[in-house]
């Protein structure tokens, strides 16, 4: 039995889009969907965890198992309606069997296109609900 079989949630991979600018000429992140409904598994860090992962830029709050694939720390996903962005992407032990990704809760951003597999009104609808969901209710 392989770690496929405990892949319980699936997830929205982002990748990072040319940045606009607001009306005051401030950044706006924007993202594009790069492959949506991934099988993976999701689980909190532990106190201990969060405070060894202090030390990157962004707050971890999250580890990620998926399978193998292109992963950087620019990376935005979307789980269960919330948005997370990539932290820490690691082979996991080198073996080039999973990828284990440390993820922090963010901010949704814009969404600048979206590919086939999803249509723009539900990346959007995904994006605000994301915004009015609690902190407590994920995993």
């Amino acid at each position: 039995m392989g770690i496929e079989s405990l892949y319980w949630s699936s997830a929205d991979q982002y990748k990072s889009a040319p940045s606009s600018r607001d009306s005051i000429g401030g950044d706006i992140r924007s993202v594009s969907l790069y492959q949506a409904g991934i099988p993976c598994y999701y689980t909190r860090l532990t106190a201990g965890e969060t405070a060894a992962y202090g030390k990157q830029e962004r707050t971890a709050t999250h580890r990620l198992f998926c399978g193998m694939r292109d992963i950087s720390t620019t990376d935005l996903w979307l789980i269960g309606g919330k948005w997370y962005s990539t932290v820490f992407p690691e082979d996991a032990c080198s073996l080039g069997h999973h990828m284990e990704v440390i993820i922090g809760r963010t901010d949704a951003p814009e969404v600048v296109e979206c590919s086939s597999s999803s249509s723009p009104s539900s990346a959007s609808s995904a994006s605000s609900a994301s915004s009015d969901s609690s902190e407590s209710s994920t995993p």
